[in-house]
């Protein structure tokens, strides 16, 4: 995770903000997705 966090700061110096928020919009959807399968 902390690693994640890095690489998330990284990614936010080169895009712009909206790319970011997509980007993390993305990744917490997948998780979410990626949550209930394992779940089931």
């Amino acid at each position: 995770m902390q690693f994640l966090g890095h690489f998330t700061a990284q990614a936010a110096k080169q895009f712009s903000p909206s790319a970011v928020c997509l980007l993390t919009l993305v990744f917490g959807v997948a998780l979410l997705l990626l949550l209930n399968i394992v779940q089931k």
